[in-house]
């Protein structure tokens, strides 16, 4: 499924960019180049916003359990996401709600063909386009971490003002900052992994059968 150019996803795409902007500091802004994890990453952290209590659920765990069985992550993370926050004593502005709720629900698209049913979620999208790029680029080899370049950065932030009102960018602010712990602890694991000799030797050779087409 391609996500329409509505309202909402315009509006989702520019939460999603500010939530990243906001969750980079001088000292780290490295992004995991998986969206799985950032999905879990985002619920995480907003759900720590609204209950004041770190790591409501282990979505690493979630992801684990659900990679190894084939599929069922998306949809194990978003049960959890709103059995935890129907408990929440706080709320988000509106618009803000609606769109994190809008990223992360999942849909599983059957397509015509002989590939397998797979499941998407707007906040993939947003990271990895629909065949007109995303927030975070494709690349090959692929590097598993990715930093927003300065400049990019810095056009979120300014725009901001006349994208959000005062209280979506406390919102904004603050679960973007939530977000930073959790992406650290997934950056540790995935530089832990781009480091070993099995990562290396598996890339080189994904890299290597990818490229042998065209030589």
């Amino acid at each position: 499924m391609i996500f329409k150019m509505s309202k909402d996803f315009l509006f989702a795409w520019n939460l999603m960019e500010a939530l990243l902007a906001s969750s980079t500091t001088e000292e780290n802004s490295g992004i995991p180049d998986f969206e799985e994890l950032v999905l879990g990453e985002l619920a995480s952290a907003t759900l720590e916003h609204l209950t004041e209590q770190p790591n409501q659920i282990d979505y690493r765990e979630l992801y684990n359990h659900h990679t190894s069985v084939g599929r069922g992550y998306e949809h194990a993370l978003w049960k959890a996401f709103n059995e935890h926050i129907g408990s929440s004593k706080k709320s988000l502005s509106p618009r803000i709600q609606r769109a994190i709720s809008q990223l992360m629900e999942p849909e599983v698209v059957d397509p015509d063909g002989p590939d397998r049913p797979y499941t998407i979620t707007m906040l993939y999208t947003t990271l990895r386009g629909d065949g007109l790029g995303g927030i975070i680029p494709f690349t090959l080899p692929r590097v598993l971490s990715y930093s927003m370049p300065k400049k990019q950065i810095e056009r979120i932030r300014t725009e901001m003002a006349s994208n959000f009102s005062e209280d979506e960018i406390k919102d904004i602010t603050e679960i973007g900052r939530l977000m930073r712990k959790y992406i650290d602890k997934d950056m540790e694991s995935i530089d832990k992994t781009l480091h070993s000799e099995a990562f290396q030797a598996a890339e080189a050779e994904f890299f290597t059968a990818w490229c042998d087409p065209y030589l």
